[in-house]
């Protein structure tokens, strides 16, 4: 399961010239969480109280969010830091509905930390749902998506950790689909972001 990524950092600079959403005011908002909190998102816990930036609907809304999905219910638990994506309609169909984007530019997965080609950045998928708890914590949960990793992902993780998986990267075309409340979560559109995704997944890889 990933466990750690982030954007930019000192071991992980951003290109000078690299774009992370075209739109400024996203652009800025996510660089300045990565200039400030070193670019590093952790999962969030109670010693572990860093939130991390997702952007989510059409307006590319940038919200510190909490690493790891919030049930709901009287007696709600944090469920699942990463969901697999072929679980999404099974299980976490509710939650598959309210979609966001982690900015990125490395991950760590199977003791390595993996990257695309000049550490440019790219869009990690993600589900998310409100915090219903009462505290100075940020109103957003969410968990990854990962794929079944393909490529070198396949072949290096599955040395060290068995079933190889990794984050499920959404490449530009695919933002506005996979952000529109209006389309639905469902098989289909697992499929379609599954597709989209290959050419990215292919293009990663380790980089430690």
């Amino acid at each position: 399961m990933c466990s750690s990524y982030g954007l930019g950092g000192a071991l992980h600079p951003l290109p000078d010239d690299a774009v992370v959403l075209d739109e400024k005011d996203t652009d800025a908002a996510v660089r300045a969480w990565s200039r400030d909190g070193g670019g590093h998102a952790k999962i969030t816990g109670p010693r572990a109280r860093n939130f991390n930036p997702i952007i989510h609907g059409l307006e590319h809304d940038v919200e510190l969010a909490w690493w790891w999905l919030w049930l709901g219910g009287a007696k709600a638990k944090f469920s699942a830091f990463n969901s697999r994506d072929d679980m999404l309609v099974r299980r976490w169909r509710k939650r598959f509905q309210h979609r966001a984007l982690l900015p990125a530019n490395w991950y760590d997965e199977g003791g390595k930390t993996w990257s695309l080609p000049g550490a440019e950045p790219f869009m990690i998928a993600a589900i998310i749902a409100p915090r219903e708890v009462e505290d100075d914590g940020p109103e957003l949960s969410y968990s990854m998506v990962t794929r079944l990793g393909i490529g070198e992902a396949s072949s290096v993780i599955a040395k060290i950790s068995g079933e190889p998986r990794m984050p499920l990267i959404i490449p530009p075309e695919m933002y506005d689909e996979w952000l529109d409340p209006a389309v639905p979560g469902d098989a289909e559109l697992v499929a379609r972001v599954q597709l989209a995704s290959e050419e990215l997944s292919l293009a990663v890889s380790p980089i430690s």
